[in-house]
Formats: structure tokens, C-alpha cells, sequence
């Protein structure tokens, strides 16, 4: 009884310290504009990128965060033309910000009038934010921090080389580039020294990704590698691959 109890401290104190950031590597966009408006896809499946793990314990705010690379949440994406080079795209997970951006083709002919051997151009540009509150004062917490306030902001750009090597097979290669703003906002009533304090993390992250994507009457499969490299304040750059798939309907 008394293992289980400490069992339950240890897991609930562990919660209630740590301020976890995700940052998304998965992209599944070729060059290729939709051509037409309303015309495009909706994506579902996983999403790959790296997480931090930020440790308020001993209520230190400047210790170095842990990275992983094993966490995959569900992801949902929406790629919609507008006009015939231009498309609306739009993506989120339970873990990140919801993005939303435009894609704009700078070379090549678009989805509708693409053939084989179509070589294609695009740029991207979006962003996004996401709040969110921690209250642990109901938690085991043996610090002086009862929860905190979370505002991650993204900002985004990547441009994407692709080609048909089929009648229905696009194949892509983009280069990626995002910088994430992280502000945390601390609440404490036993320090008042800690109350209101603020944690500002960042990174400009950098990537790559190669995919290939696969359009059927109604519904569309891609699979992708990703590689992205983060920068965030107090740790050293790092990097991570990944290999994903995302299913959804083509319209």
C-alpha cells in the first residue's frame, strides 16, 4: 500500500512540473496547386516532429529540456485551392498550434492539367498560436509552482520541388524552415517571487522532407521522411528523421 501510494506521488509530481512543446515536422504538400477553388484533399493519420520537455522542478526556470522524437499525435489536414496557382492549407494536432497558410506555385502546371514528367515550383507561408492553463494545485507537487499559462506561437515557410512521375504519382522534396515562440507563465501562492514569473523559450527550426503522394478516384495516401533540427533556448541544436503516412479524401 504504501509502494502504491509513493507510486502515485512520484507520477502526479512528475505531471505537474513539466511544460511539454511539440513542434511539427510532417508537411504532405507538393508543389503542385490545386488549380481549381474548393478543389483538393483533407488528410488524416500522424504527425512527426520533436517534443520538449521543460522541468520546472526545484523551481529552477532556466534548466535544459528533454527532446524526444517518439511522440506521434493524431493529425488533420486541409489543402484547398483558391484560384489556379494559389491554395489554402491548414493543419493541427492535439499537441500544437493550429496553422493555417497559403501555398502559392511559382513553376510548373498545376494538379488539373498536370502530366507526367510535370516538374513543379511552390512557396509557403503560414503560422499559428495556441494557449493553454496547467492548474496542478489539486496534484503532489513538491515545488512551489501550482500550474502555469502556455502561449506557443508559430511562424513558417518552406518551398517545395516536385514531380509526376505518374499519371496519378506526385513526388516531393521541400526545405522548411519555422520559428516557434514559446511564453509560459508561471503562478505560485506560497512564492510570490515565482508568481507572474514568465519563461520565454524559442527555436528556428530547420528541415527537410521527402514524400510521395498517391491520388485515387476519392481519397488520396502520402507517405513522407521528414528530418528537422531545433535550437531551443538552453539546449544545444539537435536533430531527429521521421517516416509517417496520412490517408484522406480527394475531391
Amino acid at each position: 500500500m504504501k509502494l502504491t501510494l509513493l507510486l502515485i506521488i512520484i507520477i502526479f509530481t512528475s505531471c505537474a512540473t513539466e511544460v511539454k512543446v511539440y513542434t511539427p515536422s510532417s508537411r504532405y504538400l507538393t508543389a503542385e496547386a490545386n488549380g481549381k477553388a474548393l478543389r483538393g484533399h483533407i488528410l488524416g493519420g500522424i504527425t512527426n516532429g520533436t517534443e520538449l520537455v521543460y522541468n520546472l522542478e526545484n523551481n529552477e526556470t532556466d534548466n535544459p529540456a528533454e527532446l524526444n522524437n517518439n511522440v506521434t499525435p493524431n493529425r488533420f489536414a486541409v489543402d484547398l485551392g483558391i484560384v489556379e496557382r494559389l491554395d489554402f492549407y491548414s493543419y493541427f494536432s492535439l499537441k500544437s498550434p493550429l496553422v493555417y497558410g497559403l501555398k502559392y506555385q511559382l513553376y510548373g502546371s498545376n494538379r488539373q492539367d498536370a502530366n507526367v514528367g510535370n516538374n513543379a515550383i511552390a512557396f509557403t507561408f503560414g503560422g499559428g498560436t495556441m494557449s493553454k492553463k496547467v492548474n496542478s494545485a489539486d496534484l503532489f507537487n513538491i515545488n512551489d509552482i501550482d500550474g502555469y499559462k502556455l502561449d506557443h506561437n508559430i511562424l513558417e515557410a518552406s518551398l517545395i520541388f516536385s514531380r509526376r512521375v505518374e499519371k496519378d504519382t506526385v513526388v516531393y522534396f521541400s526545405l522548411d524552415t519555422s520559428k516557434h515562440d514559446v511564453d509560459v507563465k508561471l503562478s505560485s501562492d506560497d512564492e510570490p517571487e515565482l508568481d507572474d514569473e514568465k519563461i520565454e523559450l524559442d527555436s528556428q527550426n530547420t528541415g527537410a522532407t521527402l514524400g510521395i503522394v498517391r491520388y485515387f478516384d476519392t481519397f488520396v495516401v502520402a507517405i513522407e521522411s521528414s528530418l528537422q533540427q531545433t535550437n531551443w533556448t538552453y539546449n544545444d541544436a539537435q536533430s531527429f528523421g521521421f517516416i509517417g503516412a496520412n490517408i484522406g479524401s480527394s475531391f
